[in-house]
């Protein structure tokens, strides 16, 4: 077992390193050892208006092109990876950031039309609004008096 040493120059260094190790122990990630690769589960905010979801994943360095949405059954999941990219020629010096695979399911409460979902991918935060199916939204039904016809 080989140890890899730091050279930690003050105590406020120290800390800092001391921070990021914690993080680091207590991410949401997980390694994937068939792909090698280091599987998060981004963060999310999911909202709900009476027509529609809405879905906030922050996806930083995320390429908007090579990220996926999917559906099945009332189930959404978000994909992507945020790659690592050092300047074509240059020597690391430093290594913090990863290569990291994105990925996350949520399960909505009523059915929805993903075929009229909207995405929109800005500033590291993939946006979403998935309508809600035209029969999963409450309907009131009206109530005739004696007498009356329905």
């Amino acid at each position: 077992m080989a140890l890899t040493t730091r050279r930690i120059g003050s105590p406020v260094t120290a800390w800092r390193e001391l921070d990021r190790l914690v993080d680091s122990v207590f991410a949401p990630t997980t390694y994937d050892r068939r792909t090698g690769s280091t599987v998060s589960n981004l963060p999310i905010d999911v909202y709900e208006s009476d027509d529609d979801y809405y879905v906030h994943a922050v996806m930083p360095g995320a390429d908007p092109a090579e990220i996926e949405v999917t559906a099945l059954g009332d189930v959404v999941t978000i994909a992507g990876q945020a790659q690592r990219q050092a300047p074509e020629g240059a020597k690391v010096l430093w290594q913090e950031i990863p290569s990291i695979e994105l990925r996350r399911s949520v399960q909505l409460r009523r059915r929805f039309d993903i075929d009229r979902t909207e995405a929109v991918y800005e500033n590291g935060v993939l946006k979403l609004r998935i309508p809600k199916a035209a029969d999963a939204k409450p309907r009131t039904i009206k109530i005739a008096a004696p007498g009356e016809a329905p």
